[in-house]
């Protein structure tokens, strides 16, 4: 190679890293599901959740029925490690382990729970996404030492590494305990390893945030969103795996802010 032609190879990829890129700026075309949950400031734990679908990119968000009601952190909002340009994420602080606050952002959704088996379930509707069992030994890690933390894993099939203290017991949640709220749910990919590079998983970010059952209407959670049973029902019926859907979770004024940069619904 001439020393012009690396002269001009040097230019144009220091122009290419000058272009803005949309792998963050946008919700992925692919997709053609939201669910999208609207609080009126980072600080309450009352929110509404809508649900919302496009046959294409190009084709404009139509809601799905009424908006519902929904619980988030005791603690209220703190920006999550999403897929989206952590540059948005003006205005307030990112949550941490432990800090009561749900995620703000967008993600995407990981397997659904529940306390039935597949076939069971597929009785009641036919799921379109994967499915985990909670039977006893299923857990999620939240020991930040951990190299499962943040990862829902089977005692049975991997060495223990994190503290006696340092899991959720999904089984218990969903099937021993008094209100039993993880009797159906799913995994939001909050602070993941799928994410994208300036979003990937860091310790002390977050763990096990899910949607669930909640325990009132009057009660806030750990960090998780939370909805009446049959409106859970309601959404893991809506949701289809090959429709790529992702989860959006935001204050009111940000959700107005990063409308049009997000290109999300105009009805909310």
């Amino acid at each position: 190679m001439t020393k012009i032609s690396l002269f001009i190879s040097f230019l144009l990829l220091i122009i290419m890293t000058m272009i803005p890129t949309k792998a963050f700026a946008v919700i992925p075309e692919n997709s053609q599901q939201l669910i999208l949950v609207i609080a009126e400031d980072w600080d309450t734990f009352k929110a509404s959740l809508s649900l919302f679908q496009r046959s294409d990119a190009k084709s404009p968000w139509r809601k799905q029925g009424d908006s519902l009601p929904a619980v988030i952190g005791k603690k209220g909002l703190g920006w999550g490690r999403g897929i989206y340009d952590p540059q948005d994420a003006q205005n307030y602080f990112f949550r941490k382990e432990g800090d009561k606050r749900a995620p703000a952002g967008i993600f995407t959704i990981g397997s659904t729970f529940g306390a039935l088996d597949f076939n069971s379930v597929q009785k009641l509707f036919k799921i379109k996404m994967p499915y985990l069992q909670l039977k006893e030994g299923i857990r999620c890690i939240d020991d930040s030492h951990s190299q499962h933390y943040n990862t829902l894993i089977d005692t049975a099939k991997v060495e223990k590494d994190w503290s006696d203290n340092g899991y959720e017991d999904m089984y218990k949640e969903a099937v021993i305990s008094a209100d039993k709220v993880y009797r159906w749910g799913f995994f939001i990919d909050h602070n993941s390893d799928k994410n994208p590079l300036l979003m990937k998983k860091e310790m002390f970010a977050g763990s096990c945030i899910f949607l669930h059952v909640w325990e009132s209407p009057d009660i806030g959670t750990s960090g998780c969103t939370a909805l009446e049973e049959k409106n859970v029902l309601r959404i893991i019926n809506f949701l289809e795996q090959k429709k790529y859907p992702l989860f959006i979770q935001l204050p009111r004024s940000e959700y107005l802010r990063l409308k049009d940069k997000w290109e999300l619904p105009e009805d909310y």
